[in-house]
Parts: C-alpha cells; structure tokens; sequence
C-alpha cells in the first residue's frame, strides 16, 4: 500500500493487490511488474507515474490500475502492457502530455459522469491492441495541445476542446461509438482558430448529437455519421 509522503515509491509484486485509501504525494510513482490490480482510492499527487510490466505470459488482459480518487500528475505514461488503466477522479490534471500504450482497455471518465480532464500537453492514445477499449466520460481538454485517440467509446455526455491558439490545436480521433446510444458528443478546437481542425477517421454511430462547436479549421469526417442529430457551428471552414 501507498499511503504516505516520499520522494519515489514502487509498487512491485506478483498476484496480490494494492487497495490505498489514503491520499498519496510522490515525486515518482512506479506501478511494476504486478500480477493483479492495484487500486488508489483516494487523491494522488506526482510528478511522475509510470505503468508498466504487467505481461501476462498466458495472453490476456492482466491486471488493472485504478485512480479512483482526483489526479494530479506531471508526466504519466503506460508501456505496452495487457493491463487495465482507470481514472475515474472527478478532477484530473496533467501537466505534461499523457500517453497511453498499454494493450488492455483504457477508461478516462465513470460511466454517466461528469468528471473532468486537463491534459497540458495534451493525450496520445498510442495503443495498438485490437479488442480492447478507449472509453472517455465528461469533459476533455488541452491548452492548445493535440488530442489523439484511436477508436473511442463515449460513455456519457462529453466535451473534447482543445483551446486552440494556433493551428497547432487538433483533435484526431478513430471509430466512435457509445455504450448506450444516448450520449451527447461536442468536439472544439475552441476559439475559431484556422487551421485548428477535427479529423474523425471511422464511423460514427450511437451518437445522439454531436456538435462540432467554434472549430476555425477543416472538420473531416471520413465514415458512415450515424447520429440523430448533426449541429455544426457557422465557424466551421470545411466539412
């Protein structure tokens, strides 16, 4: 368990758990090599957290971190490991970009919630595992940095802005669809930036309505739109 005030902690073992209820400040935070799930059910504060060794020699999802309580961290990272990560605070920061590249499913966001995310460098979604899920629930957003993600599931209303200043600002995301058909999808670059563009390379379904909302730039939406409702505001520069 991880309970206290250090300057680095490891959290390393094989097929136990970490259950932490109390608060957690680090300067480096590794979870490594461990055989089942580790849990942090109250704040954590780092500089650094670091996911990573959870290969499962029997293939399969292995193992599972949840952040289950506010997140405020430096850099976060995930090597390519089969495991679960969870952040399911209601208010998370990350100062530097975040990326993603385990192989198990990923879920930013309680289902019907309205958590929120801050990613100050923004949020790569390096993943290539086919199968598993990028599920996202509440708000999303950057300062002026890129959003990436492959394939998303949208499991409750949800903003994704990235408060563009330049045209640096985009958003690029792959298939969407939704847990339960009823969720609402706003995707901005916000500020009617040009250049700041929306790119959406799969199909889009189960959606109710999803609202392209201060985008200066190029929205491309290259599948099938399957939604009820398609509001696209008048600062859009192409569609």
């Amino acid at each position: 368990m991880v309970d206290n005030e250090n300057d680095n902690n490891m959290v390393n073992g094989n097929n136990n758990m970490v259950n932490g209820n109390n608060n957690v400040h680090q300067t480096t935070l590794t979870v490594d090599n461990w055989g089942a799930d580790a849990q942090f059910n109250s704040t954590v504060n780092a500089t650094t957290i670091t996911l990573e060794d959870f290969t499962n020699a029997d293939g399969g999802l292995f193992g599972r971190v949840s952040f289950n309580g506010n997140l405020t961290v430096g850099t976060f990272s995930t090597d390519t490991s089969e495991m679960t990560v969870e952040i399911l605070g209601s208010s998370n920061t990350f100062s530097q970009r975040a990326t993603f590249r385990n192989s198990g499913n990923i879920n930013l966001g309680s289902t019907g919630a309205t958590d929120s995310f801050t990613f100050n460098g923004g949020l790569t979604d390096s993943s290539v595992s086919s199968g598993t899920f990028f599920r996202i629930a509440g708000s999303f957003a950057s300062s002026n940095d890129t959003i990436v993600i492959d394939d998303v599931v949208v499991r409750a209303n949800t903003t994704i802005d990235t408060n563009a200043t330049d045209n640096t600002g985009d958003i690029t995301l792959g298939t969407i669809t939704t847990d339960n058909s009823s969720r609402t999808l706003t995707l901005s670059t916000g500020n009617n930036i040009a250049g700041a563009d929306i790119t959406a390379s799969g199909n889009i379904s189960g959606v109710t309505t999803l609202t392209l909302a201060d985008v200066g730039g190029t929205a491309t939406l290259s599948g099938d739109v399957d939604v009820t409702t398609l509001t696209v505001g008048n600062t859009v520069a192409n569609v």
